[in-house]
């Protein structure tokens, strides 16, 4: 896959929509600080386990090392948009300034061997 390709396919949109629309919800709804770091941190551990899930059920993922960008890519996603990172005493924005551009350079220097083709 081209280096673009490879970006879409680490971070799936249908984990990421999930993600946003109850972030959105948690942040409308939960207003006490501590509560809603809680949910925040609870949501992302289980969109990160929702995305090898997806990768490998619905993505037919089978490498590792693509599910675990995967898992890398939204948790970065996440970090750039603050979420349950943002709820933290070391977190500034600016961090995500650099995490963002850091992981897209990994994505274009990790390239995975093609996958055997399968004979009939």
């Amino acid at each position: 896959d081209d280096y673009i390709t490879r970006l879409l396919k680490y971070v799936p949109m249908e984990v990421l929509g999930a993600y946003l629309f109850m972030a959105g919800v948690i942040d409308s709804n939960v207003t006490d600080k501590h509560d809603h770091a809680i949910w925040l941190a609870g949501l992302l551990a289980g969109v990160l386990l929702a995305t090898i899930a997806y990768d490998i059920r619905v993505l037919n993922v089978v490498r590792p090392m693509q599910i675990a960008m995967s898992v890398i890519g939204l948790a970065v996603y996440v970090f750039s948009l603050g979420g349950w990172f943002a709820t933290t005493t070391w977190y500034h924005q600016w961090y995500a300034s650099i995490a963002v551009p850091v992981f897209a350079l990994l994505v274009g220097i990790i390239k995975l061997k093609p996958l055997p083709v399968a004979s009939s």
